[in-house]
């Protein structure tokens, strides 16, 4: 980005959240000899972009891997997760946080995504809000989405990618409703039903593990 000209400090901030303006976009897809409408095309076709009000697009893979995200800021947490065992599953988050940024009753507050595909654990997290429900959704790369060993990172290959839903019991006006949402109008468009699997993380076994 130092490299482009006319570059502002709130574009930079902005691009650092995955959100880019029409014109930047153009500019850095002629700075790296790229065709700023091809990309466009096949960035919005396969799912890995969507458009935004006042000519912005948000595309999660230039979200900063430097950004934070307090993903245990909920007392008493649900979590649903969904995995992958009989497909690659690399991109379903991508379209996952597309999906949740065109509804427009969804704010984002906090997001990263880490670009680093040997890395294991939490690579890429989101925490918003609904009208009514605080959420958080997390990416985590996995040797074995039922292994609940831990390995050393440097000795282990990313097989599985793992998409967790953590909800907070003491917050949520309507959970019942909030899973239906996330489950039937999130999650159901971002990924192949016929391929992922879900399950409810037993929250007692996972307390005892980490004792």
């Amino acid at each position: 980005m130092d490299n482009i000209s006319g570059t502002t400090k709130k574009e930079v901030l902005e691009l650092r959240r995955g959100v880019v303006h029409e014109t930047l976009f153009h500019k850095i897809c002629e700075y790296y000899g790229k065709n700023p409408e091809v990309l466009k095309r096949y960035l919005l076709s396969l799912e890995l972009a969507v458009e935004l009000k006042e000519k912005q697009l948000f595309i999660p893979s230039i979200v900063s891997g430097k950004n934070k995200v307090d993903t245990g800021r909920f007392k008493n947490p649900i979590e649903v997760l969904v995995g992958f065992p009989k497909q690659i599953s690399i991109g379903n988050f991508e379209k996952l946080l597309c999906i949740l940024m065109k509804e427009e009753n969804v704010m984002f507050h906090q997001i990263f995504c880490q670009n680093i595909e040997s890395k294991l654990g939490v690579v890429a997290a989101v925490y918003g809000n609904t009208l009514e429900q605080e959420f958080i959704f997390e990416e985590e790369a996995s040797s074995d989405m039922f292994d609940m060993t831990e390995h050393d990172p440097e000795d282990t290959f990313t097989r599985d990618r793992i998409i967790r839903l953590i909800l907070d019991r003491e917050t949520a006006t309507d959970l019942v409703q909030a899973l239906r949402f996330f489950d039937i109008d999130i999650l159901r468009g971002a990924v192949d039903n016929q391929h992922a699997e879900k399950w409810i993380r037993c929250l007692q076994c996972k307390e005892e593990k980490e004792t």
